[in-house]
């Protein structure tokens, strides 16, 4: 213990525990039921995560809120009850968004467009099925009309169990997810992620937006910048860089139109101020720090954030002071009470925030004093204090203790110590119109990793081109004090493999224990060879040992290691029954009389042949269609929503006849992400008025704002669609056969599958589905693919088989020239017309009235060149992979044919 006259200090290390939450108006809740979501918020199987997750406005009106309102906390609910250790650090951003649905893998909302309200650490544990909160470190302005969308990025470099959230599945694809194990993902730019209609149920708290009030005088105080302190920091355990965060803003007269309230945050500790200290004695003490409102505006302070050791009542007292602040003492004869809190528990080995129930107006230009007095009675070392540095003394007072006069920490001997404290707040009447610019002009921008050193940042305060004013500042980074020269490995460790069957290494995989240094000051020497860091490896899958070596002590331990691939195996897949978006600059194709026919909207004159294309486009703004034909006046529609041929009237938003020359359409107009369109493009005249058919055509579009996305469904595709007549081949074929280039014998593709750390195995099932007896018939084939690790990826592709008319088919030779006296059957006459390639005598393989009809398929294919002149045929593919014309056949897409002869 140490000890100055009756006071005492306790020093130990603690863990820092979250400010408790505030308290709104209104809890909106999205989302019931008891379903799970796995990959919203975050899929903590893996190290890392990043998802966005889309709300809408009507759901939240639903959930009892309407017009714009502050969303101050945030809530998730947990199925399992587990420790989040292993999966803690968080960045949460919200933003406000006109998307409904993420319309493909990369349909990202930019990071830059959303705000960041929290970057922390949720609580240590999360207990089932009830709400995990978060409170915001930046409450978030939601303007009553947009959908809402939540990002959640989550950097713990280890992963924890099997996870589940609360979810449910709205419709539409409205959360899209990234994880991964080596690879930590930038929101700035996200990698290629995954779409699912599952998002996690959402609860948060939302106030009405505080409008500003009364604003100050400004006094006419010209515009300045109002920069940062000095900062200086230290590197935590591992790190070779420090992130720094730093406000710059300017202040005065910069516009001489609206004033509004600018949020404002002080402190004079210096990082995250953990709890590592009390000072106290038994008796009422008061611990202050001494500020300077140097704006020429009221600062009102709301609430003020504080720690606790022992745990106990405080109350927060907020004085003006006209005398020097700084110093060693203060006159507390000069302080002059401006407001107070209520008696407010602050937990032990805490922080917590004392919210005024009537905020308190700092005077322009003031000096001031933010007093934490711990009430008599109450457990010793109340007020807590930290070793993390400082940008300003702060003071202790107790009568009872023997120290009359308000005096330093310092002064009494105790610099080492720093009073935990932290004023939040708001500048009023900031005149905001008009703004000027913030130019920095050195250094390095606010958020950015600092390297050990001192960085100067420099900026200018640019109106109407001209600097106005300059400050400059330093960010002082110190290496970590009194580092480890001991290590600590993992017995063991499991490290998974990337997309490309690589790993990538750092020494924070190894090591366990703290106080180290920068990590990429230890080597890390795999299976007897120096391995690089940061650096995407090819190490074989399996066990491999490694040993840790400190250049700096000559210390060494070692482990082993597992590599594993825990990544499926990635497929490229065809005929799937989905809808594909793929941006397209031009619609091409052709006008035939065999289009389907409309009556055109306001037309005098109809039918009319037409094509249509659906599409969306990736960004709301203006677009331009501009059409070409070869031969005829042509005209064009664009349909919100739907296009309904038989009320071709409805839901038209734009349509055009001549504007692009050459009696040709040009449609420009506004299309909103997220909502599908229909583009129509039909004759002007009436079908049999002027008929060149085909009229082949191009749709050129353009647009500054996005792309238009056409949208199709895969399993439509022409290498998808089957006559009735090649379901037995396809139903025949095997997997062995379809990836086996020899075999000749089958019509579809399979899957790709690919599988950067080996060999993948593709097997299958097919499942028949029969629209009536003359409908089409489907055939889903079920593809599962294992990798080597057993993970699989599955997919199923939709072959269409469709009836076919008589006109399909070949009929046979208008003339057949026989001997005299032959048979005229369609048997006869094949069978003279056959032609004798093959020898031998009659076998299985070897049949008919030649023997050169074969059976080497398990239906037989005749090579009978007889057919054409006594049958009706079709084309079928044989064992050499060529087609050749077969027979009908009652058994084949009933089609029965009979013939009579007359004389």
């Amino acid at each position: 213990m140490m000890k100055f006259k009756h006071l005492q200090t306790l020093l130990m290390f603690v863990l820092l525990i979250g400010v408790q939450p505030l308290i709104s108006q209104t809890t909106v809740t999205i989302g019931s039921g008891t379903g799970t979501s796995t990959y919203n918020p975050l899929y903590y199987l893996w190290n890392y995560n990043y998802s966005q997750a889309i709300y809408l406005a009507s759901e939240v009106n639903g959930g009892g809120w309407t017009g714009p309102g502050r969303i101050t906390t945030i809530r998730y609910m947990a199925r399992n009850s587990v420790s989040t250790a292993n999966w803690r650090d968080w960045r949460v951003y919200i933003g406000n968004t006109t998307k409904t649905v993420f319309t493909s893998s990369s349909d990202w909302v930019p990071v830059a467009s959303m705000t960041e309200v929290f970057n922390g650490q949720i609580p240590a544990n999360v207990t089932a099925n009830q709400w995990m909160e978060i409170t915001l470190d930046t409450p978030f302005d939601w303007d009553g009309t947009s959908n809402l969308v939540i990002a959640v990025d989550e950097n713990t470099p280890t992963w924890g169990t099997s996870p589940s959230w609360a979810g449910f599945s709205p419709g539409g694809n409205r959360c899209i997810y990234y994880y991964s194990d080596p690879n930590n993902p930038d929101p700035a730019n996200p990698p290629t992620g995954t779409i699912t209609s599952t998002i996690a149920q959402f609860q948060f708290d939302i106030d009405d937006i505080p409008g500003p009030p009364d604003p100050g005088t400004g006094g006419g105080v010209g515009c300045v910048l109002v920069c940062n302190g000095n900062i200086t920091t230290e590197l935590s355990t591992g790190e070779c860089e420090k992130q720094v965060n730093y406000l710059v803003n300017f202040a005065g007269d910069c516009t001489s139109s609206t004033l509004v309230n600018q949020p404002l945050t002080l402190t004079q500790n210096v990082g995250a101020a953990p709890i590592n200290d009390g000072l106290d004695c038994g008796f009422e003490t008061s611990h202050m720090r001494a500020y300077s409102n140097n704006n020429p505006y009221v600062f009102r302070i709301n609430s003020v954030e504080v720690g606790s050791w022992s745990g106990g009542l405080q109350r927060i007292n907020v004085y003006s002071y006209p005398g020097t602040i700084g110093g060693t003492t203060l006159d507390r004869s000069q302080f002059v009470l401006l407001g107070s809190s209520a008696n407010t528990n602050i937990p032990s080995q805490s922080k917590g925030t004392v919210t005024f129930a009537t905020p308190i107006d700092v005077p322009a230009n003031t000096n001031y004093i933010v007093e934490q007095v711990k009430l008599a009675g109450q457990p010793q070392y109340g007020p807590a204090s930290s070793y993390s540095g400082q940008t300003a003394p702060c003071y202790l007072y107790t009568i009872d203790c023997g120290v009359p006069t308000v005096t330093s920490y310092a002064g009494l001997g105790f610099g080492q110590l720093h009073l935990i404290q932290t004023v939040n707040g708001e500048l009023v009447g900031v005149p905001v119109a008009g703004l000027p610019e913030i130019v920095q002009t050195e250094g390095l921008p606010s958020g950015a990793f600092f390297p050990v050193g001192t960085t100067t940042n420099c900026f200018d305060l640019v109106r109407g081109g001209q600097v106005v004013d300059q400050c400059c500042f330093d960010v002082t980074v110190n290496p970590l004090s009194n580092p480890t020269r001991t290590l600590a490995c993992n017995d063991h460790v499991y490290i998974s493999t990337d997309e490309n069957c690589q790993v990538t290494l750092n020494a924070d995989m190894f090591l366990e224990g703290s106080r180290y240094r920068c990590w990429n000051e230890y080597q890390i020497i795999i299976d007897g060879q120096n391995m690089p860091q940061g650096v995407a490896l090819n190490i074989p899958l399996g066990n491999h040992t490694y040993e840790i070596f400190d250049p700096v002590t000559g210390n060494r331990c070692w482990g082993t290691f597992t590599v594993e691939d825990k990544l499926p195996p990635v497929l490229d897949c065809n005929c799937v029954d989905e809808i594909v978006a793929l941006p397209v600059t031009q619609f091409t194709g052709a006008l035939e009389e065999t289009d389907p026919i409309i009556s055109r909207c306001g037309a005098f004159f109809v039918p009319q042949h037409y094509d249509v294309y659906e599409f969306e486009v990736s960004a709301t703004g203006s677009y331009t269609f501009s059409a070409s034909d070869q031969f005829m006046d042509t005209y064009a529609y664009i349909y919100q929503g739907s296009f309904d041929p038989l009320n071709p009237c409805a839901n038209v938003i734009a349509q055009n006849d001549d504007t692009a020359g050459g009696l040709d359409p040009l449609i420009t107009t506004t299309l909103t992400a997220g909502t599908t369109y229909y583009y129509v493009y039909t004759t002007y005249w009436e079908i049999g008025f002027i008929d060149t058919y085909p009229d082949p055509y191009t749709i050129t579009i353009t647009s500054t704002a996005g792309n238009v996305l056409a949208l199709s469904n895969a399993s439509e595709q022409p290498e998808c669609q089957f006559s009735c007549y090649e379901f037995d081949v396809v139903s025949e074929e095997t997997a062995a056969k379809l990836f086996d280039p020899r075999y000749k014998y089958k019509l579809t593709t399979p899957p790709t599958a690919t599988d950067a750390c080996g060999a993948v195995n593709g097997t299958f099932t097919d499942e028949v589905v029969n629209d009536g007896m003359c409908g089409p018939k489907k055939l889903l084939r079920h593809w599962t693919f294992t990798d080597a690790a057993g993970w699989t990826s599955t997919c199923t592709q939709t072959f269409t088989f469709h009836p076919i008319e008589i006109e399909d088919l070949t009929p046979p030779a208008a003339l057949v020239t026989l001997s005299c006296g032959e048979d005229t059957s369609p048997a006869a006459v094949a069978a003279f017309k056959d032609v004798d390639s093959r020898t031998g005598g009659p076998s299985a393989n070897n049949v008919g009235a030649f023997y050169d009809d074969y059976g080497q398929t398990p239906s037989i294919i005749e090579l009978q060149e007889g057919h054409p002149y006594g049958y009706f045929t079709y084309p079928h593919i044989g064992w050499d992979g060529e087609d050749h014309l077969q027979k009908v056949d009652p058994s084949v897409c009933n089609i029965y044919v009979s013939y009579t002869d007359v004389n």
